[in-house]
């Protein structure tokens, strides 16, 4: 064994050793106050760390094909952990502003929470997150890969250029997204995109990676806590054309959403982390918007709002807007 591929072994230990842990310390707070431990289903997640349907050395493979060297450590980057993203739901589903309100406690108790990460899944390759009922009427949230892996390589650029003294990593990232992969992202995007803006030899840092994944938690909390608005807030949701055809309801909706979900983030240990991964979300929405036929516009809205409060950090992230 080489001494690369040495030092991935030992990062991956100690990776494997304190999510154990994690997982361990979560498990005991649910035994203490008498909570069943969340179950969230995991749909042919590889990089959970089962196969489920997926070939795992398939997977890996395809992360090592461009990214000489730094395989294993890829791999394991781009697509957070079931445990990962099951953690951050239950954080939601925990927050003072859900347990507080009967109501909001009432509707998260019964929520189903899906990971959706089949890498030869087209749908599961979506940026994209929503919530609803299932077929039995239950409440779900559900995730999908495209979303959690682009917030990967999002905030790796932002750590890249706080932690790894790279001052243009971000705006590498944005130069070399493609409109399409703001609509679907893929492991090879993911290969791609991380390879074209340089920011394979940041993954050779530890404190980049740490930071990396802490930005983008902080990401996706804001996005489950918004699905967890929709819920909590009893948005009902047509299986027909009712929001094509009442776009300013829909809007409202998301912006009520949003609102819920700073409600939570406002007691969230991420701190500045939220706003800049925040700031490249919407950026990556609004990349691929449809103007006013989408339901959604709200994604060049918030852009615009954060960039216009939040200017100087726009401008060290690579984003201006025209005065």
């Amino acid at each position: 064994m080489g001494r690369m591929e040495e030092m991935e072994a030992r990062l991956k230990s100690r990776m494997d050793a304190m999510n154990k842990h994690l997982a361990d310390r979560m498990a005991a707070v649910d035994a203490k106050l008498g909570i069943a431990p969340v179950t969230a289903s995991v749909t042919n997640a590889a990089a959970y760390g089962q196969a489920d349907g997926c070939d795992l050395q398939t997977y890996n493979s395809m992360a090592r094909a461009d990214v000489a060297g730094i395989g294993t450590v890829f791999a394991d980057f781009m697509q957070p952990s079931g445990v990962e993203m099951a953690q951050l739901f239950e954080y939601v589903r925990r927050a003072p502003v859900v347990q507080d309100n009967q109501v909001y406690a009432a509707t998260m108790n019964r929520v189903r929470f899906e990971y959706n990460i089949d890498p030869n899944n087209v749908e599961h390759n979506k940026v994209n997150a929503n919530a609803g009922l299932d077929k039995n009427g239950v409440p779900v949230i559900r995730i999908f890969g495209g979303a959690a892996r682009i917030g990967r390589v999002a905030a790796l650029s932002i750590a890249t250029m706080k932690y790894g003294n790279d001052g243009d990593a971000v705006k590498r990232f944005i130069a070399t997204l493609k409109p399409a992969q703001c609509h679907t992202f893929t492991v090879n995007d993911a290969i791609q995109v991380t390879n074209d803006a340089k920011l394979v030899t940041a993954l050779r840092s530890d404190g980049v990676i740490v930071n990396a994944k802490s930005i983008s938690a902080g990401l996706m909390l804001g996005i489950i806590a918004h699905e967890a608005g929709h819920l909590s807030l009893g948005h009902s949701f047509s299986r027909g054309n009712y929001y094509k055809t009442n776009l300013e309801v829909a809007r409202n909706r998301e912006r009520e959403a949003d609102s819920f979900s700073s409600s939570v983030i406002a007691t969230s240990p991420f701190g500045e982390s939220i706003l800049e991964g925040t700031l490249l979300w919407y950026y990556v929405l609004a990349s691929h918007e449809r103007g006013e036929e989408s339901t959604h516009p709200l994604s060049r809205e918030r852009f615009m709002n954060i960039v216009n409060s939040n200017k100087e950090l726009a401008r060290k992230l690579g984003i201006e807007l025209a005065e």
